[in-house]
C-alpha cells in the first residue's frame, strides 16, 4: 500500500477513539475480557505441548497499551452510561474535551510505532503460521502474496 506508513498509524488513532470514546464504563470491561484471554491463551499453552510457542516479547506493547487506554478513558469526560443509568460515572473528567482526543492520539501513535519496533521479522511470523497451519518449517510454504 502506497500510503500505508500514513494510514496505518492514523488507523490505529481512530480505533483508539473510538475505544475511548466508547467510554470507562465500556473500556474496564474489555480490559477484563482481554486478560481472561491471556490467562485461556496461557493455559491453552501449557495443555497442547503441539503448540507452537508466542512471542511474548513482540507484545510487550499489549499491556501498556490497555493499562494506558484505561488511565486516559478513567480520566476523560465519556463514561459510556446511558443517561436512564442511575450510578453516577465512575470516570473522573479530568481530561478535558478536545484534550483527551489529543492526550488520545499521541499515546496511540507512541504504542503504535513501540509495536511496530518490537514486531516479529516478516519470516519469523511467517514460519509460526505455518507450524501452527501444519506446513512444517518453509517459511513461504502455503502462504500467499
Amino acid at each position: 500500500m502506497p500510503a500505508a506508513a500514513v494510514l496505518a498509524p492514523a488507523a490505529f488513532i481512530v480505533a483508539d477513539l473510538l475505544i475511548y470514546w466508547s467510554g470507562f464504563e465500556v473500556v474496564w470491561k474489555l480490559g477484563v475480557v482481554l486478560v481472561i484471554g491471556y490467562v485461556l491463551i496461557g493455559i491453552s499453552m501449557a495443555v497442547d505441548p503441539q503448540r507452537p510457542p508466542l512471542d511474548w516479547k513482540s507484545a510487550v506493547w499489549l499491556p501498556v497499551w490497555l493499562i494506558g487506554l484505561g488511565i486516559i478513558s478513567w480520566q476523560g469526560v465519556y463514561s459510556g452510561q446511558s443517561s436512564k443509568t442511575p450510578l453516577p460515572p465512575v470516570n473522573t473528567g479530568h481530561i478535558h474535551f478536545w484534550y483527551d482526543m489529543l492526550v488520545t492520539a499521541v499515546f496511540s501513535l507512541a504504542i503504535y510505532y513501540w509495536a511496530m519496533r518490537t514486531k516479529l521479522p516478516r519470516e519469523e511470523m511467517l514460519a509460526l503460521v505455518n507450524k501452527q497451519a501444519g506446513a512444517g518449517d518453509d517459511p513461504m510454504a502455503d502462504v500467499h502474496h
